[in-house]
């Protein structure tokens, strides 16, 4: 099109497909129409920043599978074309894989088996074509970790791993079995390191404004995609009356407060301004009532709920496409670390 801005665009599209694709040209380029017709419709904003997760719904998912399906069909018997179609299938599933998983509370149980399944596929075409980078500024452990829960060694290439073998030959029953428990005895109560808690932003560290911090999680607002993170406490038995929840972070240096919300076995314990400082890292004191912490495993989930509202302090740095925000350098917190005290 640089060379000759008359030719037609879409004829040159079919084109490429049916070069490329053989005979699922159709259905490639199906999804491809599928894939640009919601970027336009739902009004869709990336930037080179900072990514931006959520694109892939549950919706747009089950299109898109029900399309490889048809896709992979059609050239079963021809291993140059099929090898083209499983690796565009690759960055479906990446993003299916990051925009709904374990850790942000998108799935529910019901779909974990399915979820597994597709964590297994991802592996096993990551295997086949050797992919060793696939996610900005995270590593493949790290990926794995934040959004499936699956510990690797880490010690040879991603694919290698003794933990990926095991899942390509039993999906459900490994990431079942891989969620270590992180927490370690204080004096009167548990600590959980920031490294044992999935979801969110990992950050190596921070510095910017404050005291340096390493291994700390980011919460940036819900539309982001990074507004959610959880952890799981282990208990012995049943606690005795209320527990205090000992809760180490930052709020953003921004005007305003962020929202948060903290629930517990489903039970909301928090919900509203951040009970951190800015530019400084301060403990928060928060209970959680007799009753909700309970012998054995227990759900702790972290939300940002700051909604996307502009305000005038806003406009004067943040820039906007169609209305809404181009970044997400405000509303956000970090939490550094967890304990809760029993005794």
């Amino acid at each position: 099109m640089l060379w000759d801005p008359k030719l037609d665009a879409e004829k040159e599209i079919d084109s490429f497909m049916k070069l490329y694709y053989g005979p699922a040209a159709p259905y490639m380029r199906e999804f491809f129409n599928l894939i640009h017709k919601e970027v336009k419709d739902r009004k869709f904003v990336q930037h080179t920043e900072d990514v931006k997760r959520g694109f892939v719904t549950k919706e747009l998912a089950s299109k898109a599978y029900d399309i490889f399906s048809k896709a992979e069909k059609a050239v079963n018997a021809e291993p140059k074309y099929l090898d083209r179609v499983l690796l565009e299938k690759v960055f479906l599933l990446f993003a299916d894989l990051s925009d709904r998983c374990r850790t942000n509370g998108k799935i529910s149980e019901g779909e974990l088996q399915e979820y597994a399944s597709k964590l297994a596929e991802f592996a096993g075409l990551g295997r086949k074509f050797g992919i060793s980078y696939f996610a900005r500024n995270r590593t493949p452990v790290e990926w794995f970790w934040d959004t499936a829960l699956l510990k690797l060694a880490g010690k040879t290439a991603w694919y290698k791993d003794p933990k990926i073998e095991a899942l390509i030959k039993t999906p459900l029953e490994t990431i079942g079995e891989t969620v270590p428990r992180c927490q370690s005895k204080i004096n009167g109560g548990w600590q959980i390191p920031i490294e044992g808690v999935g979801g969110g932003v990992s950050l190596d560290s921070y510095s910017y404004n404050c005291p340096l911090k390493k291994n700390v999680k980011l919460l940036r607002r819900p539309s982001s995609g990074y507004g959610y993170m959880m952890t799981n406490l282990y208990l012995d038995e049943n606690p005795r009356g209320a527990v205090k929840f000992e809760l180490e972070g930052m709020d953003n240096g921004k005007e305003g407060k962020s929202l948060m919300e903290i629930t517990v076995n489903g039970t909301t314990v928090f919900k509203g301004e951040s009970p951190f400082a800015k530019n400084e890292w301060k403990y928060a004191s928060l209970n959680i009532p007799e009753g909700v912490l309970k012998k054995g495993k227990n759900l702790i989930e972290f939300k940002n709920i700051t909604p996307d509202e502009v305000s005038e302090e806003e406009k004067k740095h943040v820039e906007f496409i169609v209305g809404k925000k181009k970044n997400y350098y405000w509303g956000w917190f970090i939490i550094s670390n967890m304990k809760f005290m029993l005794d």
